[in-house]
């Protein structure tokens, strides 16, 4: 079945209508075009808000024992702003090989080094305050596994292990909710 016959039809009806006919039409393309919009988005953003909630599960803080497995290492989290942009900040010490890797991390940070989100590299070398804030040497980024979003401002900044330990922070036997589970 050919619908060229009624394309024809409505094209005709369109014209015969005029000026207020053409208005007509195209207000109507419009609205269903918004309504599918609408309907798509709403359809998809469940399946969003889960990946990024599991993104963010998968580098929770599983905490060890007061002794600590071998390999448990030492973070802190602070939760920050650049501007207006939210920082997520952890600072990281007393890692070995053994340590736990959040995803997308390619290398814990020694004292004095950090690991960004790409946001947060371009950031640092665009934005004078970043700058400031950062000057610890840039030893790798995050990929898109670790993040949460593409725009995210994440860093893990490597601290020296006696000036951190006044601060306080939290002993890690793991990272991400699977490993909290019970084996």
């Amino acid at each position: 079945m050919s619908y060229l016959p009624f394309v024809r039809l409505g094209l005709r009806l369109c014209r015969g209508g005029g000026a207020a006919g053409l208005v007509r039409l195209v207000l109507q393309a419009a609205a269903v075009a918004f309504g599918a919009f609408v309907l798509l988005a709403t359809l998809a953003a469940p399946g969003v808000a889960e990946r990024q909630d599991g993104r963010i599960g998968d580098r929770e803080h599983v905490l060890a024992t007061s002794a600590g497995p071998p390999g448990c290492l030492k973070l802190r989290t602070v939760e920050d702003n650049i501007g207006t942009r939210p920082l997520h900040r952890v600072a990281v010490w007393n890692t070995t090989a053994r340590s736990p890797w959040p995803p997308g991390v390619p290398v814990w940070p020694a004292a004095g080094e950090i690991v960004v989100s790409p946001a947060l590299a371009e950031l640092i070398g665009d934005d004078v305050r970043a700058t400031a804030r950062f000057p610890q040497r840039v030893v790798g980024v995050v990929d898109p596994a670790g993040l949460v979003a593409p725009d995210e401002l994440l860093a893990y900044v490597g601290v020296p292990a006696a000036e951190a330990d006044r601060a306080g922070g939290t002993l890690v036997g793991g990272l991400g909710l699977a490993s909290a589970a019970p084996s």
